[in-house]
């Protein structure tokens, strides 16, 4: 599972689209996303993201792939909707954050966050 990058995110995407079969995310409603082939036709979705259409969901997921905003240990932050965390917190994948170094800040962390297993960053990886 991975992303398309959106703002200013780190683009793993561009890099292994050719390699590998890759699930990105979709918004089902205003709490729950879930993966589905790459490979499908894709839509605009909401905050300016890149969806499938939504037609062949995911198998079980080895690797998750995950934006984001800032981080603090191997915690992520990202942009306050919680729809990683809510998925993370059930997936048994290995739970990647990709960043640059300079997205490292101190944070509260909530009971709601979800400890990823590592953060690659260009310099380093966090576990």
């Amino acid at each position: 599972g991975t992303y398309i990058p959106i703002r200013n995110e780190v683009d793993v995407y561009s890099n292994f689209k050719e390699e590998f079969d890759l699930y990105i995310p979709k918004m089902l409603d205003d709490t729950t996303i879930a993966f589905y082939s790459d490979k499908e036709e894709k839509i605009n979705g909401p905050f300016s993201t890149i969806e499938p259409i939504g037609i062949c969901e995911e198998k079980d997921l080895n690797v998750i792939l995950v934006p984001v905003v800032g981080f603090f240990d191997t915690y992520r932050l990202g942009y306050g909707k919680g729809y990683y965390d809510r998925y993370l917190k059930d997936s048994s994948a290995l739970k990647i954050g990709i960043a640059f170094d300079v997205q490292e800040i101190k944070f509260d962390v909530k009971p709601t966050d979800v400890k990823l297993d590592m953060i690659i960053t260009e310099s380093r990886i966090l576990r």
